[in-house]
């Protein structure tokens, strides 16, 4: 443990690239829903799932947790209908469109900047540490490289320290980045069909 305390003494001046990082890829979780509430009316407006008779009253909601999804949906269902009827469904389609290709364009956009930071991070964490070996080597004295191997050193400066990125700090950013994929796609299948969201999760298990 002590030694997993001495590589991360090294992540801690660049503690601002993890913080922007998570800002980042919570709002690309964000969007990612937001993306999904608005391409879901445009295919109902597409494929005709979106009727005027039913939509013709706002949706009540129930009070069950179970239901807070669907009428999120329905709701959603509703206000499209009530643009439909109030400017005509091509226009409405039309900003639809609009708005469902800027939310995955800033969908993109976090998630591109999320992992731009996480690889500040890392290129950063592994500089200072091959810069803290490179001055360790220098300071030792000449008598040191006499009774020691060459290519030992040579290893430690190349191989560990790509151990090092490659298995721990990478390990680091699958953590931050895998919450908000898992929530993320947990609330869009919740969008979709809460029972069989529920019914996946409860087989999944015995599978």
């Amino acid at each position: 443990m002590n030694k997993y305390q001495k590589i991360l003494k090294f992540a801690r001046p660049h503690q601002k690239y993890i913080y922007g990082s998570l800002f980042f890829n919570l709002l690309y979780s964000v969007f990612q829903i937001a993306s999904l509430g608005t391409i879901l009316p445009v295919l109902g407006m597409l494929f005709g799932t979106i009727e005027a008779k039913k939509y013709s009253h706002p949706p009540v909601y129930s009070g069950k947790i179970l239901d807070f999804f669907s009428y999120i949906k329905e709701y959603a269902n509703y206000y499209v209908q009530t643009l439909v009827t109030d400017y005509g469904a091509l226009k409405v389609l039309a900003w639809l469109c609009v708005g469902t290709a800027f939310m995955f364009l800033l969908r993109n956009l976090f998630r591109y900047l999320g992992s731009f930071l996480l690889i500040n991070y890392r290129v950063g964490v592994t500089k200072d540490l091959r810069g803290a070996m490179y001055r360790k080597i220098l300071s030792l004295p000449v008598s040191f490289f006499t009774e020691s191997r060459k290519g030992d050193l040579m290893s430690r400066m190349s191989n560990d320290v790509g151990e090092v990125e490659g298995n721990i700090l990478g390990s680091l950013v699958e953590l931050i980045n895998a919450p908000f994929m898992l929530i993320s796609t947990l609330v869009t299948l919740f969008f979709l069909s809460t029972e069989m969201t529920l019914f996946s999760l409860l087989v999944l298990p015995v599978m």
